[in-house]
């Protein structure tokens, strides 16, 4: 008997938005396979924990590049669950792009990422950058965009960060959210009272 598959894709990825899921279309005609709807990526860890239960060694992933890191991510934690980590197969459900280039997988050679830092001055002399990574596709010999994104800039504190259960930094001695959090809450209005 053969180990079933899992098969995992995310609802919210655009590409599954608009053409539908092509591995849900899959799971009924594939025996025993372990179908994974990503409506909600805090269940993922369990999720994984099911297919890992199933015996399953092999896990199709359809969804963009977070997809497939969240899951990816999610294996490798539980590979000893697996028995070995699984082999994985990924489809386009969104914007893959990144992950072909990461893992050394060859696009269609019609096809490119462009990654480029682009730096201006506004009116006032003010310097600024724009980072995007974009797709290209080669048609009738002329090299078309298709979908660019700009990467999340990394936010970083300056200050540390103030727990509700840490002293209050005013030095009154009470925890932070009996102290200035409560007094910074905004007040709810209560309701008119019935006359």
């Amino acid at each position: 008997m053969n180990a079933p598959v899992g098969l995992v894709f995310n609802p919210g990825s655009h590409t599954v938005q608009r053409k539908g899921s092509l591995l849900e279309a899959a799971a009924a005609s594939i025996p025993g396979a372990q179908l994974v709807r990503l409506d909600d990526f805090s269940n993922l860890d369990a999720q994984m924990t099911g297919l890992a239960n199933a015996g399953v060694r092999s896990v199709f992933v359809e969804g963009g590049d977070g997809t497939l890191q969240a899951v990816l991510s999610a294996c490798f934690a539980l590979h000893a669950k697996f028995h070995g980590l699984p082999e994985f197969a990924i489809l386009p459900g969104g914007s893959t792009n990144l992950a072909y280039k990461v893992c050394g997988l060859r696009l269609h050679e019609r096809e490119q990422i462009v990654d480029f830092i682009a730096r201006f001055r506004d009116k006032s002399g003010e310097t600024h950058a724009h980072h995007e990574r974009s797709l290209f596709v080669k048609e009738k010999g002329r090299w078309l965009f298709r979908e660019g994104h700009t990467p999340q800039a990394t936010v970083r504190r300056t200050t540390p960060k103030v727990g509700r259960n840490d002293p209050c930094s005013c030095g009154s001695g009470k925890k932070f959210k009996k102290c200035c959090e409560k007094a910074s809450a905004p007040a709810i209005p209560l309701p008119p009272s019935p006359s």
